[in-house]
């Protein structure tokens, strides 16, 4: 049998086991680091729109006005806005925006687009022989035009979906669920539906 050599602190004697704080301490590092990496992906998630400017629109969004914002008048020239989705109390990310079309700050602030995400059941796929069905749900987005100065609603836009594909003629036992058609590319589509709103003001 081979002997272990044992352990040695630097002073040349054993170690018979770690300290219980030493242990306390290193699984305290790996919980600081955990969280910091938790940290880093949640403010990857981010949308990198200034925090005070996402809740002035967030208030705007929830009912309220901002007497500070710049009043809307239509026609041609620059109306900084702010996309608000409220599903995610989150602006959409900042390098979505055209160029100044994002305000600075809430004294810069006209429009806030508030989107709110629905799914609607487009289709129920029924089968012989079974109760069980497929329901085709399409991603729709309802988009409110507020002014940020008064807190009108001036225009109501929505996104929808891609097409979908029809019921599937053949299906087996695991497949009968919900199946969700999200929008591609959805902040610029929401962009370009207020896009073609102000062009018509």
């Amino acid at each position: 049998m081979v002997k272990i050599p044992a352990k040695l602190n630097r002073h040349g004697n054993q170690v018979d086991k770690e300290n219980p704080m030493t242990q306390c301490a290193r699984k305290s590092l790996v919980w600081v680091a955990a969280l910091s990496l938790l940290a880093l992906l949640l403010t990857a998630c981010a949308s990198g729109v200034d925090k005070n400017l996402e809740k002035a629109a967030s208030e705007v969004c929830n009912g309220g006005s901002l007497p500070n914002a710049v009043v809307y008048t239509p026609g041609k020239g620059d109306h900084p806005l702010v996309v608000y989705q409220l599903d995610w109390n989150q602006s959409i990310p900042v390098d979505d925006y055209p160029q100044n079309w994002l305000p600075k700050s809430e004294n810069e602030l006209q429009l806030v687009a508030c989107v709110i995400d629905e799914w609607k059941t487009v289709e129920i796929c029924r089968y012989h022989n079974t109760s069980n069905t497929i329901e085709i749900q399409q991603n729709h987005k309802i988009i409110s035009v507020i002014a940020a100065k008064t807190g009108e609603k001036l225009a109501e836009l929505e996104v929808w979906g891609s097409s979908y594909s029809p019921c599937p003629l053949k299906v087996y036992k695991n497949d009968f669920s919900s199946r969700k058609i999200f929008i591609t590319d959805a902040s610029k589509k929401i962009l370009d539906q207020v896009k073609a709103w102000l062009n018509n003001e």
